[in-house]
């Protein structure tokens, strides 16, 4: 006797299983031009390649990026409200800056901890 098991598929990576995709929401004053500046300089100085095939970088409000990752975000916020505390929100609709990794694996690590720490990034693995 064989058995099936039919699985509901969410999205991409839950069937991915070696790789991963980091994003992150930022909480800084500088615009999206700046900070994609700022990170492609950073990325020529250590000759890991041009800015935009690692990573892309836009504007959008902590509401929009709560509904893109809250798969993700309920496992390290029990809340949305909790999840505004970080951004200093009471409502979502604050603009923040999102990083995201254009593939798999694309942003290099001490680039990811340059974003979280300096850029003030709220990081969330996909993956």
């Amino acid at each position: 006797m064989k058995n099936a098991f039919i699985i509901s598929v969410h999205s991409f990576s839950d069937i991915i299983t070696n790789s991963s995709t980091d994003i992150f929401a930022c909480k800084t004053k500088q615009s999206v031009k700046a900070v994609k500046e700022l990170l492609s300089e950073m990325c020529k100085a250590s000759g890991c390649g041009r800015v935009d095939s690692i990573l892309t970088v836009k504007e959008g409000t902590a509401k929009e990026f709560w509904h893109q990752c809250a798969d993700y975000l309920v496992h390290r916020c029990s809340t949305f409200k909790h999840f505004l505390e970080y951004f200093g929100s009471s409502t979502g609709d604050d603009k923040i800056i999102i990083v995201c990794g254009t593939d798999d694996n694309s942003i290099p690590y001490w680039l990811q901890t340059f974003i979280e720490y300096d850029l003030g990034g709220y990081r969330v693995h996909m993956g």
